[in-house]
Formats: C-alpha cells, structure tokens, sequence
C-alpha cells in the first residue's frame, strides 16, 4: 500500500517535473521563436535597408551614367561641330585657293596677251621703219642715178657694191677737171671698214672627243653666232680645235657642253686676240632642258676691234702737176 502510494507520489512529481520543464521549454521556445522572430524581422529591415541601399546605388549610377552619356552626347556633338567648322573652312580656303588661281591666270594670260600685242605692234613699227628707211634709199638713190645717168662711171658705180652714202659723195669728192672715175673717188678698204670684235677659241676634248659641244650667244637676243646652232668637236680624241667669228660689240656668253654629264671638255676664250676667260665642263654640271646637253658658261664682253687704219681709203688725181688742184671745198673730206 505504502509502495504504491510512492510510486504515485513519484510518479506524480515526475510528471509535476516534466510538466515543469515542459512549462520552461515551452516558454524557452517561445522566447526562442520570438527571437527568431526578431531576428528576422532585423533581417528583413537589414534587407530593407540593403535593398535600400542598393536601389540608391543604382539609382545613383543611372544618374551618373546620365551625365556621362550627357557629356559624351555633348563631347561628339562639339567634335562634329569642330569637324563642321574645320571643313568649312577648308572648302572657304580651297575656293579662295582657286579664285586666287584663275584670277592668276587670268592676269597671266592678259600680260601675255600684253606682252604679245606690245610685242607684235614693237615688230610692225620697227617693219614699217625699215622699209621707210629702204624706200627713202631707194628712191634717193634712183633719184641720184637719174641725175647722173649720162656717166658710164657712175653707172658701174651705182651697180657695185658701194654704200649709197658713198656713191652720193662720189661727184662731189672728184676733184675738178679730173674724170669721174673709181681712182678719182671714195672706195671700201679691203675689210669692208669692218670693226668687229672676234671672238676666238681653242677647245680641248679627252678620248670621247664626240660628245663635246659649243655655242656663242648675244645675251641681249640670245642669236647664235658663228654658227646655226650648236657646234660638234671634231678634232678627234685628246685634241684641240680652233673657232673663230666677228661679232659686233656687246655682251656674249660661250657655252660648252658635254653629251654625257661627265666632263672632259675645256675652252680658252679670247677677244680680239687677248685671253678673257676659260670654260670647262665637269661631272654636275646642269643639264639644260633646251639643248639636252650638260652646260657650263662664261660671259664676257666684246668692243669694237681696231682696223689698223682708216676704214676708208681715197685718192687724188694731180693732173700731172704733183700738187692738188684745189682747196678744202673741191677735196671734200677735210682738205685731206
């Protein structure tokens, strides 16, 4: 009796316990899940918060990414205005460009057109100059032969080769009672009365003696003298030649060329018979687009050479009596 009455008493206070701990978990469990609970409320507004957080970010990097597109947007529509400007202006410089070129042209072809009306009126005055001057000889010169027709002299005279100045002089230069002869009147020295310079040259070549060349030019026309054109040496290797012309007074330049632009070619220049200058073709010298060949020039001047005495020659018919037959007046050139 007693045994069960225990075994009551310890149940019951065993079940008293385990309703007691029961009672202790319970409320540990239910402190527990209001602490889950907590928790994850605190995790929601962390979340919350996060979630906040990186929405403020992204609406952050929205705006930045606003303003670069913006800039950028801005930055390439500056560029395309730069570019917009840069070609407007080039297609400004390239018709400036090419109005400044035609009007250039334009003031080439009227000089030009100038220089060749100028040019052209220049050469049909100096024509009708000269053939003023030829028709006023002309006719004086008929004019004088119809006066003096009746002498046989005269005609052989006024057929030869006698200047007009001198056929004209002629009566008056024959003294009086003498015949109208050639003895009695004016005649041309053997030169002509020439007093022309002379240029003269000895021009050296090495072996390729056929590829040296020479010209002599006015530089006030830029004539060629001596001969039409260019000159070919043709002494033969390693020799000299000689050339000569008469050239009247001025200034001249010699020019030696060299077919291949190796040099080899040397002239010594004289005037009038004294040396003036030496020319010699070397490797480098330039070649001229005119003659084809590779040039090298000297220029140099030329005066009227002397003619060792008077250029015109004149005798006297004495009658037979030794002295002149009368005065200044009836010689006619000075009393001489």
């Amino acid at each position: 009796m007693n045994n069960r009455i225990l075994t009551k008493i310890v149940t019951l206070c065993l079940c008293m316990s385990v309703l007691v701990s029961a009672e202790k978990s319970k409320d540990q469990l239910i402190k527990g899940n209001k602490a889950l609970a907590d928790t994850r409320e605190q995790m929601i507004n962390d979340n919350s918060q996060e979630k906040m957080k990186l929405e403020g970010i992204t609406n952050d990097l929205k705006v930045v990414d606003v303003k670069a597109k913006k800039a950028a947007d801005k930055k390439v529509a500056t560029f395309k205005k730069i570019v917009a400007t840069e070609n407007k202006e080039a297609a400004y410089y390239k018709s400036k460009k090419e109005a400044t070129y035609r009007e250039l042209n334009a003031l080439e072809a009227k000089k030009a057109s100038y220089n060749k009306s100028k040019k052209e009126a220049a050469y049909r005055e100096l024509n009708a100059l000269e053939a003023k001057k030829a028709s006023y000889y002309k006719s004086k010169k008929e004019a004088t032969y119809r006066q003096l027709n009746t002498s046989e002299q005269y005609k052989n005279l006024y057929n030869s080769t006698y200047p007009y100045e001198l056929i004209d002089a002629a009566p008056g230069n024959t003294p009086k009672g003498a015949n109208f002869e050639v003895i009695n009147t004016f005649r041309v020295s053997e030169d002509n009365g020439s007093r022309d310079g002379e240029v003269s040259a000895s021009i050296c070549a090495d072996y390729w003696s056929g590829e040296v060349y020479w010209i002599l030019l006015d530089t006030a026309n830029w004539w060629a003298w001596g001969a039409d054109g260019w000159t070919q040496h043709s002494a033969g290797s390693d020799a000299c030649q000689d050339w000569s012309v008469s050239v009247p007074a001025g200034e001249y330049m010699f020019i030696l060329g060299d077919a291949y632009g190796d040099g080899g070619g040397v002239a010594d220049v004289s005037v009038n018979g004294e040396y003036v200058a030496s020319v010699a073709t070397a490797s480098g010298d330039p070649l001229s687009e005119y003659s084809g060949l590779y040039e090298a020039g000297v220029t140099f001047g030329v005066s009227d050479a002397s003619t060792g005495g008077d250029a015109i020659e004149f005798s006297i018919d004495m009658n037979g009596t030794g002295f002149p037959n009368a005065g200044a007046d009836q010689c006619g050139v000075n009393g001489s």
